[in-house]
């Protein structure tokens, strides 16, 4: 593990994102070589030193410096896409475009089991040329949003959400849940949150594929997409599949939120926990006031 901890306020920004954009590379060299079936997956998140990302649930808080801002802004760049489930875009609103760096903006990729995204985000009024114009207008993605959403096609009001979304240029695609508890997966996962999950491994596979061909992609959030994600790759693990989530990347910043949020608060506390899985830690690095880490899975 390489490790590099700046004294002072002097940010060093090339180590961990260095170290992914090599892990990106050597994905994209097995894919090419058809060993690899799918997306790079770097998971990404801000918190304090108690592990809360937010003082209280749908409610962002500002943790990190602006140098972390910074710095995710590039990470943001060094992706194709860029994931975030409903809630995030429902409570933040975000841009989730570079624009604090050079480089292209990712796709956007929301995760809507419901398809409930709201008409008048930011994500797609930027993309539709509705938003107006900013200090520092967003490069735009090279491909519209993309709105994933699951087995909700028979709900009240389905269609009419859809061809709204559709009208401001979203790409619209079903992916399947997964199934009942006797399913092998959802038994491997302990049915530890109450929710009906998506099958995160199929929208890789649906997003590695063209037309998307997206191979490297920025999972932002919330807590629950967070969990998600690697509550499903450790229980593909536990079934001999390949590995979902490829790197994790963490700011720390020097400072408590008390009674905050943390990933996986939202899973039913009555219901048996997940097994935890090892990981291991490839750099560590001072970025302004903060922290970052980056850690890839042992499974």
């Amino acid at each position: 593990m390489g490790s590099i901890l700046v004294e002072g306020e002097k940010s060093s920004l090339s180590g961990v994102l260095e170290i992914t954009r090599g892990l990106i590379s050597n994905n994209l060299e097995c894919k090419d070589s058809g060993v690899c079936p799918r997306t790079h997956v770097t998971l990404t998140y801000a918190q304090s030193l108690d592990g809360s990302i937010s003082a209280e649930r749908g409610k962002p808080t500002p943790i990190s410096s602006p140098a972390s801002f910074e710095f995710t802004h590039r990470l943001r760049a060094l992706h194709q896409g860029i994931l975030v489930g409903l809630p995030t875009v429902q409570s933040d609103n975000p841009s989730l475009s570079v624009r604090h760096c050079p480089g292209q903006s990712p796709t956007v990729i929301i995760l809507d089991p419901t398809l409930s995204t709201p008409p008048g985000c930011k994500i797609l009024r930027e993309w539709a040329g509705l938003e107006g114009r900013r200090a520092t207008p967003p490069r735009l993605p090279l491909q519209a949003p993309i709105i994933l959403h699951g087995d909700s096609s028979g709900q009240e009001g389905f269609d009419t959400r859809r061809d709204v979304l559709l009208s401001l240029g979203a790409q619209i695609l079903h992916v399947p849940s997964l199934g009942s508890p006797s399913d092998s997966l959802v038994s491997e996962m302990h049915s530890s949150c109450p929710r009906r999950h998506l099958d995160l491994y199929r929208v890789m596979e649906l997003l590695a594929s063209p037309p998307f061909c997206i191979r490297s992609l920025l999972v932002e959030g919330g807590a629950g997409v967070h969990h998600s994600f690697l509550e499903q790759h450790r229980a593909n693990a536990g079934l001999g599949r390949g590995p979902l989530v490829s790197a994790i990347a963490v700011t720390v910043a020097p400072t408590y939120l008390l009674g905050g949020l943390h990933i996986g608060d939202n899973c039913d506390r009555g219901l048996p926990r997940p097994p935890s899985f090892p990981m291991k830690f490839d750099f560590v690095e001072r970025v302004g006031a903060d922290i970052v880490l980056l850690a890839t899975p042992c499974i």
